[in-house]
């Protein structure tokens, strides 16, 4: 028996198309990673507590489960396409916002720009997401899926070097180019490994300090990488006609960035220490772990 192309289905090749939304996966993981130095920026700036400056993860992850349902709408009565110009348009218009912003110099207007900014990343993940499942044999969706939000993870790298960069020093730097690759293991497997590493990463931030507590910081986006693509493959393999529908529910999920950071930016500042403020995503994780090992293995 002939193995199923992972681009080629019924006499069509979807590589090209394929390529142009797994661009905008880098995207919206550079938007995500820039986020990441906005907030002790804005402390700096605006001299505000931890708290208060998570009201910028508080917009955009608040943003995912607002604008999750209206996403859904969009792409179930116009299609995927429309899903994702629209979600470009509202991006591009978060991100010229900040322009009259640094003039403005209001930390609420930021908050406002990073909303917008939100509500377009919701439009193209609840689009793109199903639809790479979508351009190749059915039995690859998994691998696909995977490859996109291997971009993801590079861009979540990439943004905020280059986000400290224009921020910091004011100097510009290249993006590098990322070798990506698709772990010849079950769906299942992979969510639980991942599980592990950010479960045990987390706990070296909780109970270490000093040099192996940031790698173990940056092992986290490892892990990060890989779960949210594999949850989404995993929940949407038997949706069938319902399959845009769950695609919106799952990214309203992601409000959970928005709730998670002014917790922890409450724990940080009531505590005085950030590495108590891990025990949060601690527990999520052991929770995403015990939901991999409910799941049967699947075959990539």
């Amino acid at each position: 028996m002939t193995k199923p192309s992972i681009f080629r289905y019924e006499g069509h090749n979807y590589l090209v198309p394929f390529l142009i939304i797994s661009s905008l996966f880098f995207m919206w993981g550079f938007a995500h990673g820039i986020l990441e130095v906005l907030n002790p920026h804005f402390q700096e700036s605006f001299h505000i507590s931890k708290a208060m400056s998570a009201l910028t993860q508080a917009a955009v992850y608040g943003a995912y489960f607002l604008m999750a349902l209206p996403a859904g709408w969009i792409i179930r009565k116009w299609g995927y396409r429309r899903g994702v110009i629209t979600g470009l348009v509202l991006f591009g218009i978060g991100a010229l916002m900040f322009i009259p912003g640094s003039r403005i110099n209001s930390f609420y207007f930021f908050v406002l720009s990073l909303f917008v900014i939100g509500c377009g990343l919701t439009c193209l993940e609840t689009s793109a997401n199903p639809y790479t499942t979508v351009l190749g044999h059915p039995d690859k969706a998994e691998s696909r899926i995977n490859l996109s939000q291997s971009l993801n993870g590079i861009g979540w790298i990439v943004g905020p070097l280059v986000g400290g960069q224009l921020l910091f020093s004011g100097v510009n730097i290249a993006i590098p180019h990322g070798l990506v690759g698709i772990f010849v293991l079950s769906v299942a497997l992979v969510l639980l490994v991942c599980a592990i590493l950010t479960f045990v990463a987390t706990l070296i931030v909780v109970v270490c300090s000093g040099t192996l507590s940031l790698i173990a910081f940056f092992a986290l986006y490892l892990g990060e990488s890989i779960m949210f693509p594999t949850i989404f493959s995993l929940a949407l393999r038997d949706a069938g006609t319902k399959t845009k529908l769950a695609s919106s529910l799952l990214i309203m999920t992601i409000m959970g960035g928005a709730v998670a950071p002014v917790i922890m930016g409450y724990i940080a500042d009531t505590t005085g220490s950030m590495a108590i403020a891990f025990l949060i995503p601690l527990v999520c994780y052991g929770v995403i772990g015990g939901y991999a090992l409910s799941k049967p293995s699947v075959s990539l």
